[in-house]
């Protein structure tokens, strides 16, 4: 019995540490915050608001970031996790927003 709960202690400690000192996994922030791809500067906690859905949404991060290179009217993106992929084109009026938790975006012409 003694085993059994050192065990049980054990694991509830580990996985206390986990969650307190651990990146979230399910987003690709910090590691990729400040990172090029192509023409974008991809950047955590950012967040236009005002973006329409991307038609092909939802998305990978990478997949949205390349598909705003791909179109040389697209100005700014924006990705949450889950695949939700904005984009902007010049016609669209947007304002950025900082500090919003979990958001990656970028403007094109930026790296």
């Amino acid at each position: 019995m003694a085993v059994r709960s050192f065990l049980v202690l054990g694991l509830a400690a580990t996985t206390a540490v986990a969650k307190l000192c651990g990146p979230d996994l399910s987003s690709p922030c910090p590691a990729i915050d400040q990172t090029c791809r192509e023409d974008i500067l991809i950047t955590c906690n950012l967040l236009f608001s005002g973006l329409p859905l991307y038609e092909d949404s939802p998305l990978p991060l990478l997949a949205c970031v390349d598909a705003c290179n791909a179109d040389p009217q697209c100005t700014a993106f924006n990705w949450y996790p889950g695949g939700n992929c904005y984009h902007a084109h010049p016609s669209d009026p947007y304002t950025p927003l900082g500090g919003a938790m979990g958001w990656i975006g970028g403007y094109s012409g930026t790296c």
